[in-house]
């Protein structure tokens, strides 16, 4: 009899054990209902049968196609100016903090995305946060290979410190979401001071030839390029070890990064190569929480009030601000 109730104790600890390790991840990482009404179901649909999977974007044709300025609500102000020959927008809002500043560094898988293209979401983030925002226009590949947009990015953070803002926090999705988490692997190995707080939608955190990302058949990676199709990693890196963690933050050391959160479509391919980087950022004490929205696509945040999921992601996102850059 003892020696049953021996086995039993140890099986018990063990699978409690078991139990205790999902856990401590199943606590930061939070699955959202499948919510979505009719017209954003389809939209999912349409994304990924007709444009994910299919058709590649002719890059030279897209980029001269005129992206819509969205207009600037009453109350607010915009302002454009070069800072080290970097292109930036300022977008103040009414009664903002001036000691206080969120940094928006955009998507659009390394190649695509200017001032224009990130003025509705750098709005969202400063109506909803109630806090100016700065958003920077870094360089694309590939003429501009790594690490010209990273430095960019790199640059335009140290000038916020130099201009004495009290508390910075940094917004980035998609390859803008790669960008926040290599600069904060280059802060740390410069002993340089980290922004206060980082919301990430949909960042890729890992570029290495084996993630989901890079093998992946959407036009997140694969676009069409003198008249090839190419993969926008490849161009982004260059000559580059794609595992060099300025380029996959995964591979950094990520012990004392700021705290952050992060949130993904439950439906996109950059989520499991999110999940890790974040599994590892908690197990090297990060105070980081990841949400990820079951049926949604990638970068579904830029949908704004379009859909009430994408709505409250980002007022999550802007009551995380708010909390630790009172």
């Amino acid at each position: 009899m003892k020696k049953v109730n021996s086995i039993i104790l140890i099986f018990l600890i063990f699978n409690f054990s078991n139990l205790l390790g999902e856990n401590s991840y199943n606590s930061f990482i939070k699955y959202m209902p499948d919510t979505r009404e009719d017209n954003i179901v389809n939209t999912t649909d349409y994304f990924y049968t007709n444009l994910m999977k299919r058709n590649l974007i002719d890059l030279e044709k897209a980029r001269k196609q005129k992206e819509e300025t969205f207009e600037v609500p009453k109350g607010y102000r915009v302002k454009r100016e070069l800072i080290n020959n970097v292109p930036v927008e300022w977008i103040y809002a009414p009664n903002a903090p001036k000691n206080k500043i969120i940094y928006y560094i955009h998507g659009g898988s390394w190649t695509f995305g200017n001032l224009d293209s990130a003025r509705n979401m750098g709005l969202i983030l400063s109506k909803n946060s109630g806090y100016n925002v700065l958003v920077i226009e870094y360089s694309l590949s590939p003429e501009y290979p790594f690490p010209y947009g990273f430095n960019d990015v790199y640059n335009i953070y140290k000038f916020l410190l130099n201009k004495k803002f009290e508390k910075i926090g940094i917004f980035g999705d998609s390859a803008g979401g790669n960008l926040t988490l290599a600069l904060l692997n280059r802060l740390k190995d410069e002993n340089i001071v980290m922004p206060t707080a980082v919301a990430l939608s949909s960042p890729a955190t890992d570029l290495s030839e084996t993630s989901s990302i890079y093998l992946s058949n959407t036009i997140l990676v694969n676009i069409k390029y003198e008249n090839k199709r190419q993969n926008t990693i490849d161009l982004y890196a260059g000559k580059f070890d794609k595992k060099n963690k300025y380029i996959s933050p995964v591979y950094g050391n990520l012990e004392k990064l700021p705290p952050m959160q992060i949130h993904f479509g439950g439906a996109e391919e950059l989520r499991e190569d999110g999940v890790n980087y974040a599994k590892k950022a908690k197990d090297q004490g990060v105070d980081i929480s990841i949400i990820i929205w079951r049926g949604y696509f990638h970068d579904f945040t830029l949908l704004g009030d379009q859909s009430k999921e994408s709505s409250e992601a980002n007022k999550m996102i802007s009551i995380f601000f708010r909390k630790h850059l009172k």
